[in-house]
C-alpha cells in the first residue's frame, strides 16, 4: 500500500511540475512580448528567450524526452 501511495504522490508532484512549467513558458512568452514593444531591449529580449529554452528543455525532460533528442530535432528544423 505504501508503494501505491508513494508512486501517486509522484505522479501527482510531476504533473503539478508539468502544469507549472508550462506556466512558466507562457510568462515567459508573455514577458519577451512586452519586451519587444519597449525602446532599449536587446539584453532583456535575449534573456526572456534564454528562459523559454530553458523550460522547454526541463518540461522535455520531464517528459521523458532527452536534451540530446531535442537538439537532433531542432538542428534538423533548422536545415
Amino acid at each position: 500500500m505504501d508503494d501505491f501511495k508513494n508512486s501517486s504522490n509522484d505522479i501527482a508532484k510531476n504533473i503539478r511540475t508539468i502544469e507549472w512549467l508550462k506556466a512558466d513558458i507562457l510568462s515567459s512568452l508573455s514577458l519577451l512580448f512586452k519586451t519587444m514593444i519597449k525602446e532599449d531591449r536587446e539584453e532583456k529580449v535575449v534573456d526572456a528567450l534564454a528562459s523559454i529554452i530553458i523550460t522547454v528543455y526541463v518540461l522535455g525532460s520531464r517528459l521523458g524526452i532527452r536534451f540530446s533528442q531535442l537538439d537532433i530535432e531542432m538542428e534538423m528544423k533548422l536545415k
